[in-house]
C-alpha cells in the first residue's frame, strides 16, 4: 500500500510540474538563415538592407520582429521558407491570424541575386515588385 501511495504521489508531482506555456513564438519559431555571402549592409539612395545570420532588416525594420509581433498580437501562425545557393537567396514568409478563425494574413518574399561580390539585385518585398542594385558597405 505504501508503494502504491509513493508511485501515485510521484506521478502527481511530475504531472503538475510541466509548463503550460503555449506562446506562439515557442510553437512557431521563425527561422531565417541567410547565407554568408549576403550578410552585411547593402544600400543605395532609396533603401538599405542589413542582413545578419538570422534576420533581414529593411530600412531598420526587422522581418523576424515583424512576424513575431504579428503572432503576439493576432495568434495564428507565421513561418518562413528559404531557398539559397552561392548566388541566389530567397525567403518566402507567410502569416495567418488566429483572431476569429477568419484566416486573414498574408505572404510576401525577398529575393536576392548576387551580381558581383559588391552588388546584389533585390526583388519583391511587401507585395511590391522592384529591382534595385545595392552596393555592400
Amino acid at each position: 500500500m505504501k508503494k502504491l501511495l509513493f508511485v501515485f504521489t510521484a506521478l502527481m508531482l511530475f504531472a503538475c510540474s510541466s509548463s503550460d506555456d503555449n506562446s506562439n513564438t515557442s510553437q512557431n519559431p521563425i527561422s531565417i538563415n541567410p547565407p554568408d555571402w549576403i550578410q552585411g549592409t547593402w544600400s543605395n539612395s532609396q533603401i538599405t538592407f542589413k542582413i545578419t545570420s538570422n534576420d533581414i532588416y529593411e530600412n531598420d525594420n526587422s522581418l523576424r520582429k515583424y512576424l513575431e509581433t504579428f503572432l503576439k498580437q493576432n495568434g495564428g501562425e507565421a513561418n518562413a521558407d528559404e531557398s539559397k545557393n552561392t548566388d541566389f537567396y530567397q525567403v518566402n514568409y507567410y502569416y495567418s491570424s488566429g483572431i476569429g478563425g477568419d484566416g486573414s494574413g498574408g505572404s510576401s518574399s525577398y529575393t536576392f541575386y548576387k551580381m558581383s561580390p559588391t552588388v546584389i539585385n533585390c526583388q519583391g518585398r511587401g507585395g511590391t515588385t522592384y529591382s534595385l542594385l545595392v552596393k555592400k558597405q
